[in-house]
């Protein structure tokens, strides 16, 4: 998160799925970023089919980060491909 806030993204972290929803019912977001295993009981692929579900007119697009890959630079990388 400091990389991201480095580069001056706003970053907004919660601590688990059901934040998560609830952020997302209250603000646009341009890119979520989430861990598949959360704590609670809603996870990183509920969280995103939610996103999808609501958000049906835009398109959402999947990128798969691993804790080796470098944030900012696949970050960039995935917005060009977009």
């Amino acid at each position: 998160m400091d990389a991201l806030r480095e580069e001056e993204y706003e970053v907004i972290h919660v601590a688990d799925g059901e934040k998560a929803l609830a952020w997302h019912g209250r603000r646009i977001t341009d890119v979520l970023i989430t861990d598949v295993k959360l704590p609670g009981g809603i996870d990183g692929w509920q969280i995103a089919e939610h996103c999808r579900a609501t958000l049906s007119d835009s398109a959402m697009n999947l990128a798969k980060l691993y804790q080796q890959t470098h944030l900012i630079s696949s970050l960039k990388a995935f917005a060009k491909a977009c």
